[in-house]
């Protein structure tokens, strides 16, 4: 009698396949696709650090500029921190239909409010009105 397989059962011959090829191949492609998921992350991750710090760095010149305006002293005092507000900015850009303006938050020591203004210039803001507490204050610059 031969040993070849007469369709009904294994051939004594073959080697039963094994599981570990399979589950090799599987850990590589999980390797793969959790380096690739890593990258990503830090990818993004750093792409939001780079815009955090350019944002901040607008934040940093906006209150450089409106420091020493007098509707700012007068309702924010010494001025602690702007930070710029993306989704009041989007809305904003909406409202006008200018893709120019921006939204910050403003913090002092007396107090806290929103500041809205645009672009009047290359890297140059201005048209600064502060709105607090319900009011809105025209900055004089």
């Amino acid at each position: 009698m031969s040993m070849q397989s007469d369709g009904f059962g294994p051939n004594p011959n073959v080697p039963p396949p094994t599981s570990t090829g399979s589950s090799s191949a599987l850990k590589w492609v999980l390797g793969i696709l959790a380096g690739l998921g890593l990258l990503t992350v830090l990818c993004c991750g750093g792409c939001f650090l780079v815009a955090k710090f350019g944002l901040d760095a607008v934040g940093t010149q906006v209150a450089e500029q409106v420091k020493d305006d007098p509707v700012i002293v007068e309702h924010i005092g010494n001025v602690e921190s702007v930070d710029m507000e993306f989704i009041k900015t989007s809305q904003y850009q909406q409202e006008t239909g200018d893709s120019d303006v921006m939204v910050f938050t403003i913090r002092g020591d007396k107090g806290s409010g929103t500041l809205k203004g645009g672009k009047t210039g290359p890297n140059q803001m201005g048209g600064f009105v502060l709105e607090k507490d319900g009011q809105e204050y025209p900055l004089s610059e």
